[in-house]
C-alpha cells in the first residue's frame, strides 16, 4: 500500500507470471504439435498391432505387440526377409502376417521340406524347425510335387516362421502388392516387437540342415514319447511300442510306397490285414486298428502337432481303447519328387 492506501503491483511478480504463462502456453502448444505428429505418424507412417497367434514364432510370440510401417507401393521398397501384413487372397475378411521369401521374378522350389531360392538352398535361421514346409494338403495352391514356383511381377511368395501353424502362400497363393498394408524391415524386427521385448538372438542353428536332405527325420521314440505325454495330460495309460506293431507298420508303409494303398486311404486297412503274406501276428489281426498317416517332411514334434490339430486323429490318440502303437517312416520319390511318408498304427486290446 502507498501513502494514499492504494496497492502497488510488483513489476518483478508480473514478469514472473508472464514467464509462467508463456512457458505453459508454449508447452501446451508443443504437446498439441507432438500429439498431432504422432497421430499423423500412426495414420500415415506406422501402426501397432497385437500378434494373435504363434504363426510367426519364434520371431514373434503370440500376444506380442508389433510396430509396423504403413506400406505404400509407390514409395516403399520391400526386401526378402521383411515381415508383412496382408489381406488373404482367399478370404478378404482375414489378415495374415508372414515373411517374404520370394520377390517378383524369383523361382522357388520346395523339396525335402526345404526351400530352394533361384536354384540355391535357402538358409532359414528364423524358422521354428528345419525341413517342415509341407505341400501335400488338400487345396494346396503352390509348391506341390516339387513344382517350380515363378513369382510374378508385383507379387510376393511368403511363408510363416512357425510352419507347424501356418504356410501362407502354400494356401493363399502369391500375395499381390495391393493386398499388403504394413511391413517390418528385416533389420528392424527385433526393435519393432514389444511385450515382451526380446533383445536376444532367436536365430536357430542351421549348420546341420543340409545333412537332413533325403532322410526321414521322424524320431520314433520321441514321437511316441510326445504322444504319451499328451495321453498322460488326459490321465490315460501310455501306448506301448511293441515290436510286432512296428513290423506291421513298416509292412503297410512298404505297400504305400509301391502304391498298393494311398497314404491317405485308411479304408483298405482290413484288406491289408487279410493278406496271407502278412506275418502271423494273430493278436494283432484280431485287434481293431486305426491308421494315422501323413505325407510331408515333419519332425516328431511337427507330426504330433499336426495329428492333434485333426479332430479325428486327436480322438483316436486320446482313446483309452488303444494299448499299443507302431510307427514307420521313410523317404521315397513320388512323381520324381522326394516325399516323406509316415504311418502310425494304433491297436486295441
Amino acid at each position: 500500500m502507498d501513502e494514499k492506501g492504494e496497492s502497488q503491483i510488483n513489476p518483478k511478480a508480473t514478469t514472473g507470471l508472464k514467464r509462467i504463462y508463456l512457458f505453459l502456453r508454449h508447452s501446451v502448444r508443443n504437446l498439441i504439435i507432438v500429439a498431432v505428429l504422432l497421430f499423423l505418424s500412426y495414420v500415415f507412417i506406422a501402426r501397432s498391432f497385437t500378434m494373435s497367434d504363434n504363426s510367426m514364432y519364434p520371431t514373434i510370440k503370440g500376444n506380442s505387440n508389433v510396430l509396423e510401417i504403413i506400406f505404400n507401393k509407390n514409395i516403399t521398397h520391400l526386401s526378402r526377409g521383411d515381415i508383412i501384413s496382408y489381406i488373404s487372397p482367399l478370404n478378404p475378411n482375414i489378415s495374415s502376417v508372414a515373411r517374404i521369401i520370394g520377390l517378383p521374378g524369383d523361382k522357388i522350389l520346395i523339396k525335402n521340406g526345404f526351400v530352394y531360392l533361384n536354384g540355391n538352398f535357402l538358409d532359414e535361421p528364423y524358422i521354428s524347425a528345419p525341413g517342415e514346409v509341407v505341400t501335400d494338403y488338400n487345396g494346396t495352391v503352390l509348391g506341390k510335387d516339387c513344382q517350380v514356383i515363378d513369382v510374378p511381377q508385383s507379387h510376393y511368395f511368403v511363408l510363416q516362421d512357425n510352419r507347424f501353424a501356418g504356410l501362407a502362400s502354400i494356401f493363399d497363393g502369391y500375395i499381390d502388392e495391393n493386398m499388403i498394408f504394413g511391413f517390418v524391415p528385416k533389420n528392424l524386427i527385433k526393435f519393432f516387437i514389444f511385450n515382451p521385448i526380446n533383445w536376444f538372438n532367436t536365430s536357430r542353428n542351421t549348420s546341420h540342415d543340409k545333412s537332413m536332405l533325403g532322410k526321414s527325420e521322424i524320431n520314433k521314440a520321441e514321437l511316441i514319447k510326445l504322444i504319451n505325454a499328451k495321453r498322460k495330460e488326459n490321465k490315460l495309460t501310455p501306448l506301448v511300442p511293441e515290436d510286432s506293431s512296428n513290423i506291421i507298420a513298416n509292412l503297410l508303409l512298404q505297400d504305400v510306397i509301391t502304391q498298393k494303398y494311398s497314404i491317405f486311404d485308411t479304408n483298405k486297412i482290413n484288406n491289408f490285414f487279410a493278406n496271407p503274406n502278412l506275418p502271423k501276428f494273430e493278436d494283432k489281426k484280431q485287434a481293431n486298428v486305426t491308421t494315422l498317416s501323413d505325407k510331408g517332411f515333419f519332425t516328431a514334434q511337427g507330426l504330433v502337432n499336426t495329428y492333434f490339430n485333426s479332430p479325428s486323429y486327436e480322438k483316436a490318440l486320446l482313446s483309452n481303447n488303444y494299448i499299443s502303437i507302431g510307427v514307420a517312416s521313410a523317404v521315397t520319390n513320388i512323381n520324381n519328387c522326394p516325399q516323406q511318408l509316415n504311418v502310425v498304427l494304433l491297436f486295441t486290446k
